[in-house]
Order: C-alpha cells, then structure tokens, then sequence
C-alpha cells in the first residue's frame, strides 16, 4: 500500500497516527522506514534520493497537509501533528522546555518528558542536516521542482530560502529561481528582516543591486497592471457610455416619431370633428327645411 502512497502522505499518516508528538527528522525516518518495508531500500542511490525526498517532504510538509507544526528546540527542527492550535502546542510542549547541557535536553514537567525523547539526540547525518544553506543549494541545483521550499517557508525554522539564499551571498542561485518564479522580496524572516535589510547587512553591493532592481521592476509592472485594468475599465465605461448615447439618441428619435404621429393624428381628428359637425348640421337643415316646409 506504501508504494502507491506519496511520500507525503506516508508521512502524515503516521505522524496523525502518533498524533501530539514531537519527531525530528532523523527519528520520524527512521520510524517510517522501520515500519514500512518498501522503504527499507538497500541500494546506496535509490537510497540517497529516497532520503533527499524525504527530506524535502519534512520542510514542507506543513505547507501541504493541516494539522502539521513546526518547532525549533536546541538549533533542530521539530515537527508533529495535532489538532491542537500552534500556540496550545507551544505552551504544552515547548515553553518548559530548556537546554540543560550541549548534549542533552530535559523538560520540566514529568508529562513532557514523552515528547522529546532521549534518542532524539541522535542525528543521522545521511538524512538529517543542519546545514540548510548547502541542503536547498543542491535541491535546485539537482534541477528538481522546489516550489515548495521557498516563499514562506522557514527552511531553518528562521529563513526562506531566498533569505538563506541572500545571507550566504549566493546571487547566482536566486537569479536561478527568479527564472522560474516570481520572488516576493517583501517576505520577512522569523527575526522580521526584510531580504534588503538582510543584503545590507553583509554589505553585498551586487546583491543589493539585484534586489533594488527586482523591486522597483516589480513595482513598474504592477502599477503596469494597474493601468492597463483603470484603462480597461474606462473602455468598458465608455463603450457602456457611448451605447446608452445611442440609446438616448434612439428614443430621442421615437420620441420624435410619436409627437408627428399624435400631431398627424391630431389634425385627422380635427378635420374628421369638422365634417361631423358639418354633416350634422346639413341633416338638420334638411330635415327641418322638409318638416316645416309642408306648412
């Protein structure tokens, strides 16, 4: 059945299985692909892309699927399901949370200690990587789809990956994207910097120079855009304009019609009420001249 499942779904149908857990990435594969023998794939490329997938589909995987919430704890990424909102989450499994050595974590209430376990330490580098910058750089390059990790996604739990992008200095692969997608530049990172303000910050003049200029084409086109629909919309007032015009124009016309056709009218009347009244008169001539004209 696994086999004729995305990867995604797998994913979320174990995580909504063993709902209000945390997993990080490392423990969440090795989960899955102990409990899912089509996955357990033995030869080393299959492999390598499988874990590159899974990857991806575990940055992204709330941007698909509801009920999925990201956390941040000691620099790894968390993710889990729950019906729970993201700030009942917080408050439960997060907020008491605290480092208490480089190599350890704890919680602070006994009922926590379930969620952020022991073996979550372990990091399997071959699928898990902290190194999100070098990551999302060999996805694109890898000339696969990325539609998904970047705009509003926090690769890092911090930054996009055109912020990531930008702090590395790596204009070469943002000119790449904006080949293909259309950036929004106005996207703040968790810190609620702007990709301008992140530029400025490492002083990268050709960096902020693109931004500047993909900003203000930005800007051109939309108010482009906005022009051509105030200038469709006074075409479709004035062709609305000109044919009520002609409508007047034509009742005007009809209007003018009827006041001859009454007058017309008016006039038959007129002349029709004058030989009444003349007839009338004549037979009363008549029929007295004949009555008094026997006497």
């Amino acid at each position: 059945m696994a086999q004729d499942q995305e990867l995604g779904e797998i994913m979320i149908d174990y995580l909504s299985s063993n709902s209000d857990k945390l997993y990080t990435m490392t423990a969440l594969h090795h989960e899955i692909t102990s409990s899912v023998p089509s996955l357990q794939i033995k030869d080393t490329q299959k492999r390598t892309e499988f874990n590159e997938k899974f990857r991806i589909e575990f940055l992204t995987l709330e941007n698909k699927y509801k009920g999925v919430h990201r956390f941040i704890i000691n620099g790894r990424q968390y993710i889990i399901w729950s019906v729970e909102s993201y700030d009942k989450l917080y408050e439960t499994h997060i907020k008491n949370t605290q480092e208490t050595n480089t190599n350890s974590l704890r919680t602070e209430t006994p009922t926590n200690t379930t969620n952020i376990r022991s073996n979550d330490l372990y990091i399997n580098t071959e699928i898990e990587t902290t190194n999100y910058y070098e990551m999302i750089k060999s996805y694109i390059n890898s000339g696969e789809k990325y539609k998904y990790i970047y705009d509003d996604i926090r690769i890092d739990g911090i930054n996009n990956a055109i912020h990531l992008f930008i702090i590395n200095n790596d204009i070469q692969n943002l000119r790449k994207i904006g080949e293909d997608h259309t950036i929004d530049w106005t996207i703040r990172n968790r810190n609620n910097k702007s990709c301008l303000e992140l530029a400025r910050e490492n002083k990268n003049c050709e960096m902020i120079e693109y931004i500047l200029t993909n900003i203000h084409e930005g800007a051109v086109l939309s108010l482009k855009n906005i022009m051509e629909s105030q200038k469709s919309i006074q075409k479709d007032i004035y062709d609305r304009s000109n044919k009520i015009s002609i409508e007047n124009v034509n009742l005007v016309n009809e209007n003018q019609k009827l006041i001859t056709s009454n007058y017309e009218l008016e006039v038959k009347y007129g002349r029709l009420l004058k030989l009444i009244l003349i007839t009338g008169i004549t037979v009363i001539y008549m029929f007295s001249k004949n009555i008094f004209g026997n006497y």
